[in-house]
């Protein structure tokens, strides 16, 4: 299943995140700065913030949750 996760940097998004990877799950997330996520390295992320509708839209796209 491919699911959205806000906050993936953070305590609990990451934890959140790390579990779905494990559970086979494609993860992406928004990320204001460059650069990846090293504990999560097959985690998707999308530069941006939820102010920049663009990068909301690409990372939401063949979302299922």
């Amino acid at each position: 299943m491919n699911i959205f996760v806000s906050g993936a940097s953070g305590f609990q998004g990451s934890n959140i995140a790390e579990q779905l990877l494990k559970g086979g799950h494609t993860v992406s997330t928004l990320k204001r700065s460059e650069g990846i996520i090293t504990y999560m390295p097959t985690i998707n992320i999308i530069k941006g913030g939820f102010e920049d509708g663009e990068a909301i839209k690409l990372a939401l796209k063949n979302v299922d949750v």
